[in-house]
């Protein structure tokens, strides 16, 4: 019996795609809002194929991402990383994907660090070619040029209503600084803003 289904689940290659994408993300955000602040105060720093990111003060950007896909930090990278976030009196979050190396999960229990919360990301590979189905009345498009405002403006709604499924949000940011990470995300290099309309009003 044969299928032609997706897999339900992704693959390691495409998680590891997903988190280099998210990683790259991160460092373009962080570095935007860097040149935005113009100050010292912000960095992205490699660490094992990953970045440890400080955006500002309260900003969702202030994290580890990327681990687990090549290679385990050493200690003394660690260590460094570590002194960085407190230097800055802000928490050292690391996020982790469930496909990467179990070792980096070891690691960081091992050093204290503890279990808060999960998220589900969603990710299809583009290898298949699939038909689209798009209802007449829903249309989605790049912003203009004078609409950065409007989307700022959904992303940051989106963001304060976050699912209340399951575990609960561990993370709660003043929506001030939840739309600066949002513009200094718009300015990241390669970034590009969609708007999707509902019989032409922004959904």
């Amino acid at each position: 019996m044969t299928t032609d289904r997706l897999p339900l689940f992704c693959d390691t290659a495409l998680a590891e795609r997903i988190e280099r994408a998210q990683t790259q993300l991160v460092a373009g955000a962080s570095e935007a809002a860097r040149v935005r602040r113009a100050d010292a105060a912000g960095f992205v720093v490699p660490v094992a194929g990953g970045v440890a990111s400080f955006a500002g003060e309260d900003s969702p950007f202030n994290k580890v991402a990327g681990l687990g896909f090549a290679g385990v930090p050493g200690a003394a990278v660690l260590d460094g990383v570590e002194r960085a976030f407190t230097a800055r009196g802000a928490p050292v979050q690391v996020e982790v994907a469930c496909l990467a190396d179990p070792a980096v999960g070891v690691l960081l229990t091992e050093r204290g660090y503890r279990l808060v919360s999960f998220e589900n990301v969603l990710g299809r590979g583009l290898t298949v070619e699939s038909e689209r189905v798009t209802p007449p009345e829903v249309r989605v498009r790049r912003i203009g040029e004078d609409e950065l405002d409007a989307w700022i403006e959904v992303v940051v709604e989106a963001f304060m209503h976050p699912d209340t499924e399951g575990l609960p949000q561990h993370e709660d940011f003043p929506r001030g600084a939840i739309e600066r990470a949002e513009r200094d995300l718009a300015a990241a290099p390669g970034v590009v803003c969609y708007l999707a309309l509902l019989d032409g009003v922004i959904a």
